[in-house]
């Protein structure tokens, strides 16, 4: 039950970095999560 809730919460922290910046993405989770996020929130 609380998997959910973590990956929400793991979600908007990603939001977060995106809004701050690709290399801040990057750093974070590697190029391809990174890659794999940005085409998730653009679709």
């Amino acid at each position: 039950m609380l998997n959910w809730l973590f990956k929400a919460r793991r979600m908007r922290g990603d939001a977060r970095a995106a809004q701050r910046g690709p290399e801040a993405l990057g750093k974070r989770m590697g190029r391809r999560g990174a890659h794999r996020l940005l085409s998730r929130l653009l679709r």
